[in-house]
């Protein structure tokens, strides 16, 4: 039961911290002498997509019911975005899988660490030259459609192993202008088709579900409730404590390698 509730708890911790969900399920998995199970992987990804329609769902409501209504103004405007930003992912992340995937070892997740600590250190000094270009106001809060473009193809990177899609798409937000909290709002809101995506293309390889059992349901549900904090906390204190994520994954990175 301690492993089952681990992994849960690192999920949803980690889902939404730009840290790498994928690889510190990996470390965990390879602490405890545990095989990666692709049916574990869907069940704990299918919680934290529980978790984030259920902390947006006035807001996901909202844009569904304005999208049939006016799709190209206010929330409709904003839900259609999402929707396009996903479909671009998908040619990246096609191309990636044909040409430059490969599989998770301790190795890739040091380097996949130390690579998203530089990215949350360039988001964060871009965000403050930005600011201190507008002379103290509050840096663009909507998001244009080049925004939504670059954004969509960017996110299409986070199929290699390791990365951090919440890191990546963050940090990519921040460096093209928008506001730290905008940033994770958007970065949380393209999580949710993104992840139901990834359940389903997982699900084509999935033979059999493990047998569910207490210790896999207190895991699912640890899971979601952490997740649920983690979004609460993340677009509590992105403006403050953003940078603070950088020395972890390098920290981290460079054990890693160290060890190895």
């Amino acid at each position: 039961m301690f492993q089952y509730l681990t992994l849960g708890f690192v999920q949803g911790l980690t889902e939404f911290l730009p840290v790498s969900s994928s690889g510190h399920l990996y470390l965990l998995q390879h602490w405890f002498g545990m095989e990666s199970g692709i049916a574990l992987e869907v069940m704990l990804h299918a919680a934290s997509l529980i978790a984030v329609v259920f902390y947006f769902r006035k807001k996901l409501w909202s844009m569904i019911q304005a999208f049939f209504v006016s799709p190209r103004k206010g929330e409709g405007l904003y839900g259609t975005q999402i929707v396009v930003a996903t479909l671009l992912t998908v040619p990246t992340a096609l191309l990636i899988e044909e040409f430059f995937l490969y599989d998770l070892s301790l190795t890739t997740v040091a380097w996949s660490l130390i690579i998203t600590g530089g990215l949350i250190l360039v988001s964060h000094i871009m965000s403050r030259r930005t600011t201190d270009q507008l002379l103290g106001s509050s840096v663009v809060q909507s998001v244009s459609w080049s925004v939504v473009i670059y954004i969509g193809l960017i996110q299409g990177l986070a199929v290699l192993p390791g990365i951090s899609r919440s890191g990546l798409t963050i940090a990519a937000l921040i460096v093209l202008g928008i506001s730290r909290k905008k940033s994770a709002e958007f970065s949380f809101l393209l999580s949710i088709p993104t992840i139901l995506g990834a359940l389903v293309f997982l699900l084509k390889d999935l033979e059999t579900f493990p047998s569910f059992n207490l210790s896999l349901f207190l895991s699912l549900v640890l899971c979601t409730l952490v997740s649920w904090l983690t979004i609460r906390f993340m677009l509590q204190t992105i403006n403050r404590y953003w940078i603070w994520f950088m020395p972890y994954c390098v920290l981290l990175g460079l054990g890693l390698l160290f060890l190895i």
